[in-house]
């Protein structure tokens, strides 16, 4: 499933103003493979077994913009992924 890259033409980068910004992604490796690296609003909160509490909160998709001009990684809060399950694990 691709991602679409959103108000692509609005973004400018952070670093020199330039508009020529290209679109990529963040690639996060975990055992047997990778996946696309997601933000979520507030504090990580870790349960009773070290892993991150996720349920009931939403992720989003990072946008990763290159700048052509200076090299800069722009950064953006991106689409929601996936509503959690209301069963999933902590």
């Amino acid at each position: 499933m691709a991602v679409s890259f959103s108000r692509m033409s609005e973004r400018k980068c952070a670093a020199c103003g330039a508009t020529d910004l290209e679109p990529g992604f963040l690639v996060e490796s975990v055992p047997g493979g990778a996946t696309v690296s997601t933000w979520l609003r507030g504090y990580a909160e870790f349960g009773v077994w070290r892993g991150l509490k996720l349920r009931g909160r939403e992720l989003y998709y990072i946008e990763a913009h290159g700048c052509r001009a200076c090299r800069y990684l722009n950064l953006y809060i991106g689409a929601p992924t996936s509503p959690p399950a209301s069963d999933q694990p902590t």
